[in-house]
């Protein structure tokens, strides 16, 4: 039985990084900022991409693509539903909460080769971006 090793290159492991850095950035500013919104909203949370603030219910909540994603075009924007009792919407195939990154996907044409897919789940929230 052989050892199987996994090897990032030097552009997984940038990105890689560059969203853990987002993550603690995240962790620490929805840490330090009260609470402020009144009544019924969805609470801040990291979908493992993106950090999103609490948010009133009804809305959605939409921000510009992040810039430390690789193939994402940071002129369009990511959307995610709050719904009327204060839950994240729940994707019905995956039962987690998810964000809208389908528009941030660069043309192929446009983007750098493909590193890899980045597909992620959480109790916290879920996103799923694909290249084509």
């Amino acid at each position: 039985m052989g050892i199987f090793v996994l090897q990032a290159t030097d552009l997984e492991r940038e990105q890689i990084q560059n969203i853990f850095e987002a993550r603690i950035r995240c962790e620490i500013k929805n840490a330090e900022e009260p609470y402020r919104l009144p009544g019924v909203y969805c609470n801040r949370t990291w979908d493992n991409l993106q950090c999103w603030p609490d948010t009133p219910a009804g809305q959605v909540a939409t921000q510009r693509c992040a810039e430390y994603i690789f193939n994402f075009n940071q002129k369009e924007y990511v959307t995610r539903r709050c719904l009327e009792n204060g839950s994240w919407w729940v994707h019905p195939e995956t039962q987690r909460s998810w964000s809208n990154y389908s528009a941030c996907m660069k043309p192929r044409s446009e983007a750098v080769p493909e590193l890899f897919q980045v597909s992620t789940h959480s109790h916290t929230g879920h996103s799923h971006t694909k290249t084509h």
